[in-house]
């Protein structure tokens, strides 16, 4: 049972934890330590990542120490390796760290293209304050992480020590700042510029991710706000693809390539395309942070998520409604336009209107704008029913009381059924509009003299085609397009077929003088060094016409009976070869084992078995015995 242990220093490692406990009693066999701390003398002094904290967590209990969750989550590198693993997750690698698991191989760090630090690293300002302070200096955690160069607080380069943990001379031992550090080292300050601010940005937003709670954003989630981002920056579009050449342009102003080296990351190329194309599977958390210092995004944006439209609920902005600019409307239907430049919401609320806009918002005021009307709603419709007949009320005061312009009131209206000539109208017309029609003329009326008029048209233009008949009354065209085309549809004239025109490709000939080509391809490939397989993707892109062979073969007979003729087996290939090999040696004279024909020819167990390339090599290996006194192995 262990009486003592050492009292931890602000965010102090636990190797550091166990290296001055050992320091402290006066170990000099470094099992004794590993007995009296993990019950077993057969632990390895990890200091990111230690396991058979649970039985750590036992021995200190009598003393008032921590648990197994708080020393994980307080004296080791687990809440920066796990923060963006789902809880799943990260509860396997609490268990495994508790136990004897695997927690390295569990977060992916092994194959995750991550430099990390092979030594253990200190401030040399850090530690002449802590030995001012607290007469000894210790490992801290934030040192240690992948990506941080450089100390937060003094801008001064960390400094390797002599420690390789683990290395198979020190790999049960912990060692301790104080006894490792030498005294009089001067920091080296970092030099002002992008370098600094780089790697400042990082250092912060790791310390954060070590010692604040974790997200628990979902990596899809993550993803979406990475790709909104880029989309506001003209990166990416608004439909998640990604402009790379820019991207990558943009990635390497914000972070050169010898930073990235320096950081220990792979090039740019490779984890960055990892992170922002739809996941496979979970990225080390460095990769993530500079995503984020690139996009400028914090833990609270991370936290809250992106919306291309902002955080709802969004207001309804139907002006006939009682709850006018109240925001009841809760979701958004988001939706691009054609380019996938730009996203469009349709905001709808539950009287029934519907408007969109096009994003994203930048400022609050554009959560008011309109830019098209989906639906009116009973609830606008019945107040311009209501409001029509008043004889008091013009059509711009009551175009203004409905929020749009009197052209459109006007054609809602219509479409009702109601009068198109107001009440209290002068002359039959309604101020600031164009001239009414007839009282009488409903929207069934208009409909009707539009199909007349189209009728009208074809009888008296029977040979027009419907582009011709278009400009004799585009009107009425434009009028049934919108109102009522598949009426239109049905009356639009026959389509008559144009006589036949001369094709613009004459593909007999294209297809003899492809075939030909081919042909002579095939022969310059048959005596090829090294062997080619004769195929039909190789023999198109030999004469350069891949893309017009694979779209087009069904025109070109020739060329399609060609490739069928010219194009080899793996029996086929495997013969060739043989056959090359044999020449080759019987004109050099070359004595050879049976094992090395088979090499030189590139045959594989799989493919000498088969019965024709089996048959072709013992009647090559027969021409060859006959020949030579050839060794038999």
């Amino acid at each position: 049972m262990l009486t003592q242990f050492s009292i931890p220093y602000p965010d102090e490692l636990l190797y550091s934890l166990c290296a001055r406990y050992t320091r402290l009693m006066g170990h000099g066999n470094r099992k004794l330590t590993l007995e009296h701390l993990f019950g077993r003398t057969t632990v390895t002094a990890v200091f990111d990542l230690p396991t058979h904290l649970s039985t750590l967590a036992e021995h200190l209990a009598p003393l008032g120490g921590p648990t197994a969750s708080e020393l994980i989550d307080q004296f080791t590198l687990f809440p920066y390796h796990a923060g963006f693993h789902p809880p799943e997750r990260r509860a396997q690698v609490r268990a495994a760290m508790g136990g004897d698991g695997h927690p390295h191989w569990l977060l992916g760090l092994i194959s995750s293209g991550v430099q990390a630090p092979r030594r253990l690293r200190s401030c040399p300002m850090c530690v002449d304050q802590e030995r001012r302070q607290y007469g000894e200096a210790y490992w801290h955690r934030l040192h240690q992480l992948p990506g941080v160069l450089i100390c937060e607080k003094h801008a001064v380069w960390l400094e390797d020590s002599a420690v390789v943990a683990p290395a198979p001379v020190t790999r049960h031992a912990f060692l301790t700042a104080e006894e490792v550090v030498p005294h009089g080292i001067q920091g080296r300050a970092v030099t002002q510029g992008t370098e600094l601010d780089v790697l400042m940005d990082l250092a912060l937003r790791s310390r954060a991710l070590l010692n604040e709670p974790p997200l628990d954003v979902p990596t899809p989630a993550l993803r979406g706000q990475y790709l909104q981002d880029l989309a506001t920056l003209g990166l990416a579009t608004f439909s998640g693809r990604l402009r790379l050449d820019s991207l990558q342009q943009a990635f390497s102003a914000f972070c050169p390539p010898s930073l990235l080296g320096q950081l220990g990351l792979p090039p740019v190329e490779g984890w960055l395309l990892r992170v922002l194309r739809r996941p496979r599977g979970a990225s080390h958390s460095l990769f993530h942070l500079m995503v984020q210092a690139f996009l400028h995004l914090d833990r609270e944006q991370l936290r809250a998520g992106v919306h291309p439209f902002g955080r709802g609920p969004w207001p309804c902005l139907n002006r006939a409604a009682p709850h006018h600019g109240e925001a009841l409307i809760s979701t958004v239907e988001v939706g691009y336009t054609l380019n996938a430049r730009e996203p469009i919401g349709t905001f709808a609320c539950s009287c029934g209107f519907a408007y969109r806009r096009v994003g994203p918002d930048h400022a609050p005021e554009d959560a008011l704008r309109i830019d098209r009307v989906a639906s009116y709603g009973d609830v606008w419709l019945a107040a311009l029913r209501r409001a029509w007949p008043e004889a008091t009320l013009s059509l711009r005061e009551l175009s203004r009381r409905l929020g749009f312009d009197p052209q459109i009131v006007r054609a809602q209206a219509v479409k009702l059924g109601l009068s198109v000539e107001r009440p209290g109208s002068r002359g039959g017309k309604v101020p600031g509009s164009r001239p009414a029609r007839p009282q009488q003329e409903t929207f069934s009326g208009r409909k009707q003299r539009h199909w007349a008029a189209w009728q009208r048209v074809r009888r008296d233009h029977p040979d027009e085609s419907a582009r011709g008949l278009r400009s004799l009354v585009p009107a009425t065209y434009t009028w049934l397009y919108r109102h009522d085309r598949p009426w239109l549809v049905d009356h639009m004239p026959t389509h008559l077929s144009s006589q036949a025109k001369q094709p613009r490709i004459d593909w007999a000939q294209r297809d003899a003088a492809l075939s030909r080509h081919l042909r002579q391809a095939a022969l310059a490939l048959r005596s090829a060094v090294p062997f080619v397989r004769l195929t039909p993707g190789r023999l198109a892109r030999e004469i350069g016409q891949a893309t017009l062979l694979a779209r087009h073969l069904d025109k070109l007979p020739t060329c399609r009976r060609a490739l069928t003729t010219l194009c080899e087996t793996r029996e086929a290939f495997a013969l060739r070869r043989i056959q090359r090999v044999t020449t080759g040696l019987l004109e050099s004279g070359t004595r050879l084992p049976r094992w090395r024909l088979a090499r030189l020819a590139g045959l594989r167990p799989e493919l000498l078995a088969r019965p024709d390339v089996a048959q072709g090599f013992e009647q090559a290996w027969a021409i060859l015995e006959a020949r030579f006194e050839v060794p038999a192995a």
